[in-house]
């Protein structure tokens, strides 16, 4: 209504019935019956009413009727539902009587085209026509098509909503011409899946990075070829992280060839499918020389991702023997990324020294192998250097103070020019170092202008550089 609340559009008595605040009592609506119903189990009865003529008709009523709820499912799987309900002694089903009417529809199927377009298809006996019908959400249904063939093509559908398909058959050789509805599909459409990188790690193998976590429990399984002669991978299979594959292949790849990957059946998680344009990738193999080298190093809180340019010994990487932390910090736990060796994940404690502090801060390797033997470079390191461009996280440390502790540090802190001035709580200015920041922060030696080591107490500091100023308290023990 006007005032957005509810009126009545229609009343329907019943007599006869048990109080309803003693017994639950359920009303559902259904086209069970081939027109819009209404199922209502109001105990001890269960009454079938069919909208006839702008009222509701009674067309069937169940005496001894104990449910509050009515079960409507195919269970039989002939393509038609049945009700259940709970007669007080079993739970009953039944079923429509048999009636001149074309037959449904069956295995209505969709398959997602593109980012706006689907395909159903659907098998179905003799039929003049068929009816195509759709909705959005909770919606109603509506024609979108009528046509003779059982494969529809629907385009152009909006991203991001939902969208259920039924079918239903006409035939002028029943009396009553149009079927029941066929099973219901739907979709929801997202973007396309998309290719980000291929890469042969080896003479074998394809690994590929897609922008989507895939979809590992379709049906039908991943498939690959190569090149225009068709050739079967032996082998395509997630590999650990989400959003990549491996693909395998029994013979070698040409090398510095360009060769041709056909990729099929590949969905991501959220149903849609890749990309046409990333269908068939092309990429070359180029044989591995020389000892392997870290090729790239990514920090994600308290994880160090490394990856390596060869696929390395597997043992090696998760063996903690082979990773140092400088200045402090241990490795609580080593993770392979791939099932080739080419990268790994290292969650590092508390103690460990990350992003921007103003110290150097770094994972020293061991002699890592890559599989074909070659040994990485002796005192390979990976910085847990990482820039920042604001202040908002700036702190000092140690705090508290520790005696034996020469120094103070400020970060982490953007790269630059910084100023710290320290005041004592009379006000009198004890040092003002103007300097530029190394590894994302400064250092003071507790000392003062004169060069004298400042006694015990509460001091206040000022940092400024070009991306703001930070006023804070700090403590010097002796």
């Amino acid at each position: 209504s006007a005032q957005e609340g509810l009126r009545a559009v229609d009343t329907v008595s019943f007599f006869g019935f048990s109080d309803t605040r003693d017994f639950d009592s359920i009303i559902r609506g259904s086209r069970f019956t081939g027109r819009p119903g209404v199922f209502a189990a109001l105990f001890p009865y269960l009454y079938v009413l069919e909208r006839r003529a702008g009222g509701w008709t009674p067309v069937w009523l169940k005496e001894n009727v104990r449910s509050n709820t009515v079960l409507f499912a195919d269970i039989s799987g002939d393509g038609r539902d049945e009700f259940y309900i709970n007669d007080g002694q079993s739970v009953s089903g039944y079923i429509r009587a048999n009636e001149d009417r074309t037959p449904v529809p069956l295995f209505l199927n969709l398959t997602v085209l593109d980012s706006q377009s689907v395909r159903l298809n659907w098998q179905g006996g003799a039929a003049d026509y068929y009816k195509v019908y759709r909705k959005r959400e909770s919606g109603d249904w509506n024609v979108v098509d009528s046509l003779n063939s059982r494969v529809y093509v629907d385009s152009p559908l909006g991203r991001d909503s939902l969208y259920v398909y039924a079918v239903t058959a006409v035939s002028g050789d029943f009396t009553l011409r149009e079927s029941f509805f066929s099973n219901r599909d739907s979709v929801r459409l997202h973007e396309l899946l998309r290719l980000n990188t291929i890469r042969a790690v080896d003479a074998h193998t394809i690994r590929l990075v897609f922008d989507k976590e895939l979809d590992i429990s379709r049906r039908g399984a991943f498939r690959a070829f190569l090149n225009e002669d068709s050739v079967a991978a032996s082998s395509v299979l997630p590999a650990g992280t989400s959003g990549v594959l491996l693909v395998s292949f029994d013979r070698g790849f040409e090398e510095e060839t360009e060769q041709r990957l056909i990729l099929k059946n590949i969905y991501s998680a959220d149903g849609m499918p890749l990309d046409s344009r990333d269908a068939e990738p092309s990429f070359r193999y180029i044989p591995p020389q020389g000892r392997p080298v870290v090729r790239g190093s990514l920090l994600k809180g308290n994880m160090l991702e490394i990856s390596f340019s060869l696929p390395m010994d597997q043992a090696q990487l998760a063996d903690r023997e082979n990773y140092e932390l400088f200045p402090s910090g241990k490795i609580k736990n080593i993770a392979l990324l791939d099932s080739i060796g080419y990268s790994v994940r290292l969650t590092l404690d508390d103690q460990t020294l990350l992003g921007a502090t103003g110290r150097h801060s770094y994972v020293r390797l061991g002699p890592l192998q890559s599989v074909s033997g070659e040994v990485l470079e002796e005192g390979t390191v990976v910085s847990l250097f990482r820039p920042v461009d604001d202040m908002r996280d700036v702190r000092v440390y140690p705090q508290p103070d520790r005696a034996e502790e020469p120094n103070l540090y400020f970060a982490p802190l953007p790269a630059g020019k910084a100023t710290l001035t320290v005041v004592s709580m009379n006000g009198r200015r004890v040092r003002r170092l103007e300097t530029t920041t190394e590894q994302g922060g400064i250092r003071w030696d507790k000392r003062d202008r004169n060069g004298q080591k400042v006694s015990s107490g509460i001091y206040i500091y000022i940092l400024e550089t070009a991306s703001g100023r930070k006023t804070g308290k700090l403590v010097i023990v002796r």
